[in-house]
C-alpha cells in the first residue's frame, strides 16, 4: 500500500464519509464492548466472576457468529446487534439495585443484561471486520 492510496481516504468526500462513520462505530462498538467490565464491579458479587461469566458469554457467540458470518446482511444485521447491545446497556440505567444487595434480583438482571450486550457486541465486532474493508474500494 503506498501513500497515495492512504491519502485518497481524506482526498475523496465519500470515503472521507465512510471513515468518518466507520470510527465513530468502532467508537461506540469498543464503548459497549468493554463497559461491562468495568460495570461489574458494582453488581455486588466477585468481579473474577464477573469477567468469567462476560468471557464464556463472549465465547458462545463465536462458534455461532463464525458460522453463519457469511449468510448474514452485514449491514442489517450489524444496526441490529448495536441496537441491542444500546439498548441492554440503557436499560441499565433504570435498574436500580438496594445497597445492601449481595446476589439479589437486581444484581442478576443487571448481569443478564451485561452478558447479552457482551454477546452483541462481540458477534458486531466480528461483522465489522468483514464489512469495514469490504466498504472500501
Amino acid at each position: 500500500m503506498c501513500i497515495r492510496d492512504r491519502i485518497d481516504i481524506f482526498r475523496f468526500p465519500s470515503l472521507r464519509t465512510k471513515g468518518i462513520c466507520f470510527s465513530l462505530i468502532f467508537f461506540f462498538i469498543n464503548y459497549l464492548y468493554l463497559g461491562p467490565v468495568l460495570a461489574v464491579n458494582s453488581l455486588g458479587i466477585n468481579a473474577n466472576l464477573g469477567v468469567i461469566l462476560l468471557s464464556v458469554s463472549e465465547l458462545v457467540t463465536y462458534p455461532f457468529s463464525f458460522s453463519v458470518i457469511e449468510k448474514l446482511p452485514r449491514q442489517k444485521a450489524g444496526i441490529v446487534l448495536f441496537g441491542i447491545s444500546a439498548f441492554c446497556t440503557a436499560i441499565l440505567i433504570f435498574v436500580e439495585k438496594p445497597p445492601d444487595c449481595d446476589l439479589c434480583p437486581e444484581a442478576i438482571i443487571e448481569l443478564v443484561l451485561l452478558c447479552i450486550s457482551r454477546l452483541c457486541s462481540a458477534t458486531f465486532y466480528a461483522i465489522l471486520f468483514l464489512y469495514v474493508p469490504e466498504s472500501f474500494p
